[in-house]
């Protein structure tokens, strides 16, 4: 398996969704630089590609992932399940293996940004056809986190030796069966193809491919990362496993896919309004969201995040029964507020859907309601700004 040759160079930074408990910016990392991603996409795949979704448990991915349950926050960033109960116990006697040491993830708050480094990376990354025990690069793009000389490829001897003693292709091999029913499980519980449909049509902003990668072991920590060649543009997310969700209850599922995907659509258009959001009259500042988080450091990141929740509740308005939408608002409410700390988050939502609710004709624009909701938001800032302390 030959390395992929080097084109068009493109920066994205990361869009990345915390849950409650992951990721605060509290230490300081060796190098939290990001180097600009190197994407080519050939013809053939492109082809292949276009249009269509996939859903993977990578095998160097997955890899990494063992690696993780084994470090100090191994516990605090994998579930609890039979799954990582087997895991365990195959792999606990190698826990003191040299790549465990290296990437050195103690915490679950101060290395997440090793966590995330190491794991998204090795998802670039498959076993050779030829070599059974070397790993090679083998995506369209150079890297997915961080520097390209990242804690994955700095380590990649240690961990293609801990693969091989610790017998990871024979257990990954084993658990076939297991992994494609994960993959079916998401498959079973969202609809890619009408997500992407109903953005495309509210947004000007389109897509060729999404890729969603997932490891059974994960517990939360989501990202997403976005790589474009010319014309053609490739949407990564990496996520969590859903098989435990009842499919009658699957909008739990769509949730935690559509507020990824819609970041590029909602991101695209907050960057014309970028100035005026990260303004202290706007959504600047501690005024819609209080936590330590520091991801969510300036008023573009708070604004986006706010909503691209809301849009999701705007596309779950007009995909499920209507007696679901109680449900769902007080559930995404309580999740943002309580969880996220996204504090002024129903009233937020509610401002939006009227404004949708009140666009005249049949072509629903959202893009073209971000003047109106910012006026809304700083008025209602005023306003709450202007009360009395009690």
């Amino acid at each position: 398996m030959n390395r992929i040759p080097v084109a068009l160079v493109v920066l994205i930074l990361p869009m990345v969704l915390m849950v409650p408990g992951l990721p605060v910016l509290a230490s300081a990392q060796p190098d939290r630089g990001w180097d600009k991603l190197i994407t080519q996409v050939s013809e053939e795949d492109r082809q292949r590609l276009s249009r269509m979704t996939s859903f993977e448990v990578p095998e160097v991915y997955e890899l990494a992932m063992v690696v993780i349950s084994l470090t100090e926050a191994g516990p605090d960033l994998t579930v609890d399940s039979q799954y990582a109960r087997e895991v365990k116990e195959h792999f606990a006697q190698f826990k003191e293996h040299g790549i465990v040491k290296a990437i050195d993830i103690q915490s679950r708050d101060e290395d997440w940004y090793s966590a995330y480094e190491f794991r998204e990376n090795a998802s670039v990354n498959c076993f050779d056809d030829d070599n059974p025990n070397l790993i090679v690069h083998c995506r369209p793009y150079s890297h997915a986190w961080g520097r390209q000389a990242n804690l994955l490829t700095r380590n990649m001897d240690l961990l293609s030796d801990f693969a091989e003693k610790s017998g990871f292709r024979q257990f990954y091999a084993d658990h076939q069966a297991f992994y494609k029913a994960e993959v079916q499980a998401w498959k079973d519980r969202v609809n890619v193809t009408s997500m992407k449909s109903w953005l495309e049509q509210r947004f000007p902003v389109s897509e060729d491919h999404y890729t969603i990668i997932f490891s059974p072991l994960t517990d939360g920590w989501h990202s997403t990362q976005g790589f474009v060649d010319d014309d053609f543009k490739i949407r990564v997310m990496y996520l969590q496993s859903v098989s435990k969700e009842p499919i009658e209850k699957a909008f739990h599922a769509a949730r935690i896919i559509f507020t990824e995907i819609d970041h590029s659509h909602v991101d695209t258009v907050a960057l014309t309004y970028s100035d005026r959001l990260n303004s202290h009259d706007s959504f600047g500042g501690e005024f819609w969201f209080v936590s330590e988080n520091g991801t969510y450091d300036n008023g573009f990141r708070v604004f986006t995040e706010y909503m691209t929740w809301a849009v999701f509740e705007l596309w779950a308005r007009e995909t499920y029964p209507q007696d679901m939408h109680a449900v769902i608002a007080e559930q995404v409410a309580t999740k943002m507020t309580e969880g996220r700390k996204f504090v002024h988050y129903p009233m937020f939502r509610d401002a939006l859907v009227a404004l949708y609710a009140g666009q005249a004709g049949d072509s629903p624009d959202i893009a073209a309601l971000y003047p109106a909701i910012l006026d809304w938001a700083e008025e209602f800032r005023a306003q709450a700004n202007a009360q009395p302390i009690e």
